[in-house]
């Protein structure tokens, strides 16, 4: 007969959630055995446990998850709670017992017969990642297998929509790890006769095709594919050709892991889910500081804030592996860092950024549980398109910080920052007043021509009215009512002199509001305004040199009635057109 081993050791990974249960078969009463579990990356917090002989697992699971999710909903943070609730179907259990996170449990085996060992992550702090389980009994042990089934059920079943909304030619669906030995099984159906896609390709994590699909015969309509994987991969994906027509088509994917009856009728979502769904983003921007307006460049100068939160599995870390609490890295380490982890992050640009974006301070700080806050408080100059100066300078103009990401929406999607975007209290800018702010989420294609996610922050202002009122306004109106006195000089060789200059300082002033604005392809109110004033005050002109010849032909009594006309014409003509100037740019 051959002799027992005295120590076991296996290897294998816990995701979000999973608990693993092991055979300990053909035990002895009185044999003393010790276990002992690490965890290699990521967050896990092991935790070990022998449960009781007899325990109808599906039960135990039920009640044991309600009962738990009680206490986590009731913010619970007594260990000894969750140790009770644990005990009700446990022999023995152990947690942090190692002098450090992993688990050490020493078990006296109560009587002869087969028991089971489970092993999970803490209910203290939920983590995931690669465990290493060694087990040593005094007297050697039969082989330890990991059972069928797991606390919780190996079998996962999930449904999810697909639909082609932009032009790229194929779209892809990220997939959770799948284990060795592990079956995925799919099935895509068109949804209200929607084009059936040529094509649905299964990729491992380097790109590399492992299976292709066929189209069932028991339904023309619908896609299958079946796979067992020999080995663990990290990162599966499908990837789904676009079919012509296919603007606006509906699809259904159904997706499933060892489902005996996965078949061609309806199936209901079991277990863990099994697509990796976008990271949602958090995303919040504040401005700081408005450093200028350059109206004829269509820009502005900012000093603004930006935070993204965001949860990514991939980065989870052990506080056992560093003694801390949190990571902290400034500048591009964060970025090193993920790339050594080979990881990914959400990238972003500024779209509308003109030249180089200056970074006062750019913070990262890592959680254990792969929770992340980016930092960053940059100066940059940003393009203005939608500037209109038709109302100007009674204009209200939007400005925009717009923050789109690198990575396509399947891989990080953004999501407004509760409570964190707004306005500086001074920002600065003299010549504006900032009305009021908003935000928006968008989905765009134009940077990669796949679909991203853009963050819009824009805000409302309006010019200072007062610098107008008094350096352009009032001169003109003084201007016309000057020009409206002279006409009660019988001098007519001084209202020629005098409707001249008058043009010369019209001439001046449509100089100056040009140097502020580019080169428009239609008249602002100000420009229309002035344009009115210049032709009058033309006419003015042409009027009083007519009348000087006139005077100098003996023409008295023509030109009284001309005069007694044209004092009351002049002011008539003025408010009559400055009320339809207003009411065409109201």
């Amino acid at each position: 007969m051959a002799e027992l081993p005295a120590v076991q050791v296996l290897s294998g990974r816990l995701e979000a959630g999973q608990s693993v249960l092991f055979a300990l078969p053909g035990l002895r009463a009185g044999t003393q055995l010790r276990f002992r579990a690490e965890g290699l990356d990521g967050s896990l917090d092991p935790l070990l446990a022998v449960l009781k002989p007899g325990l109808d697992l599906e039960r135990a699971r039920i009640d044991y998850r309600e009962r738990y999710q009680r206490l986590r909903a009731g913010r619970t943070e007594d260990p000894a709670a969750y140790a009770a609730l644990l005990d009700e179907y446990v022999l023995a259990q152990a947690d942090d017992s190692a002098g450090g996170y992993a688990a050490d449990l020493e078990f006296t085996v109560p009587a002869d017969g087969d028991y089971r060992l489970l092993l999970s992550a803490s209910p203290l702090r939920p983590g995931f990642g690669g465990y290493r389980l060694t087990i040593a009994g005094e007297e050697g042990i039969a082989a330890v297998s990991v059972l069928a089934g797991v606390w919780g059920g190996d079998a996962r079943v999930q449904a999810t929509g697909l639909a082609f909304t932009g032009d790229e030619p194929w779209r892809y669906v990220e997939l959770r790890p799948v284990q060795a030995g592990e079956t995925l099984q799919v099935r895509l159906e068109a949804v209200d006769g929607a084009p059936l896609p040529p094509q649905l390709l299964l990729l491992d994590y380097g790109d590399k095709p492992l299976a292709t699909a066929s189209t069932s015969t028991a339904a023309p309509a619908r896609l299958t594919l079946t796979h067992g994987f020999r080995s663990a991969d990290p990162a599966p994906r499908l990837r789904v050709a676009r079919p012509d027509g296919a603007s606006g088509a509906q699809y259904r994917l159904l997706l499933g892991i060892d489902v005996a009856a996965f078949g061609d009728g309806p199936v209901e979502p079991l277990g863990r889910p099994l697509l990796q769904v976008p990271i949602e983003v958090q995303v919040g921007v504040r401005m700081d500081q408005i450093t200028g307006v350059d109206q004829r460049g269509e820009n502005f100068g900012a000093v603004a804030s930006l935070r993204m939160d965001w949860t990514d599995p991939a980065l989870a870390f052990n506080p056992e592996s560093c003694g801390c609490r949190l990571k902290t890295f400034g500048g591009d380490a964060f970025a090193q860092y993920v790339q050594q982890h080979g990881a990914l992050w959400p990238e972003f640009v500024v779209f509308n950024q003109q030249g180089n974006r200056w970074a006062q301070k750019r913070l990262v700080v890592l959680r254990p549980d792969g929770s992340a806050q980016y930092y960053e408080r940059f100066s940059t100059t940003l393009q203005a398109p939608d500037f209109d100066f038709r109302r100007f300078p009674f204009d209200t103009q939007r400005f925009f910080i717009r923050v789109e990401l690198i990575a396509p929406e399947w891989k990080f999607r953004f999501v407004e920052l509760p409570d964190y975007s707004g306005l500086g209290r001074q920002l600065g800018e003299e010549e504006w007043v900032t009305t009021g702010f908003d935000t928006r989420i968008s989905s765009e294609t134009e940077t990669t021509g796949l679909p991203v996610s853009r963050f819009s922050y824009g805000f409302t202002a309006e010019r200072h009215l007062n610098y107008y009122a008094y350096r352009i306004f009032l001169p003109v109106l003084v201007i016309i009512v000057i020009a409206w006195v002279t006409l009660f000089l019988r001098d007519y060789g001084k209202r020629v002199e005098v409707a001249g200059g008058n043009l010369l300082l019209f001439i001046a002033f449509n100089f100056t509001i040009s140097s502020d604005l580019p080169r428009l392809g239609y008249l602002s109110f100000l420009d229309t305004l002035l344009l009115s004033a210049f032709v009058v005050t033309g006419c003015m002109f042409v009027l009083a040199v007519y009348m000087r010849r006139l005077e100098a032909g003996g023409a008295s009594a023509v030109l009284q009635r001309i005069d007694g006309w044209v004092i009351w014409l002049y002011p008539l003509a003025y408010v009559l057109g400055i009320g339809a100037i207003v009411a065409f740019y109201r």
